[in-house]
């Protein structure tokens, strides 16, 4: 599994807060054994997240999920592996559909 660079606080913070020290010292244990690929973000990655961002001001998409979609595209990522947090209404209505919610580079 991936992981971006970006998302670990974020993740161990919600493992932490929501199930307790266990949980987080499991995904510390995860990273350590490498079960988790940390990606890090290339320059390209934050500035096709600003165009998400921008593109879709109006969800909750953020400097954590958007930098997520940009690298998965970058790593072409198929739909079923990613999760982003934040989705339309109009894509939870579609089968978890990639292109409903983010669409490709050049639109």
């Amino acid at each position: 599994m991936v992981i971006p660079a970006l998302c670990i606080a974020e993740v161990a913070h919600l493992a932490g807060s929501r199930r307790g020290v266990r949980a987080e010292l499991r995904l510390l244990e995860a990273l350590i054994a490498g079960s988790l690929f940390v990606e890090q973000l290339h320059p390209a990655d934050l500035a096709r997240a600003a165009e998400l961002v921008a593109i879709y001001r109006d969800l909750p998409l953020g400097t954590v999920d958007a930098p997520v979609v940009a690298a998965a595209e970058r790593l072409d990522v198929t739909p079923r592996q990613v999760r982003p947090a934040a989705r339309s209404a109009r894509s939870r209505s579609t089968k978890n559909s990639w292109r409903t919610t983010f669409p490709p580079r050049n639109v």
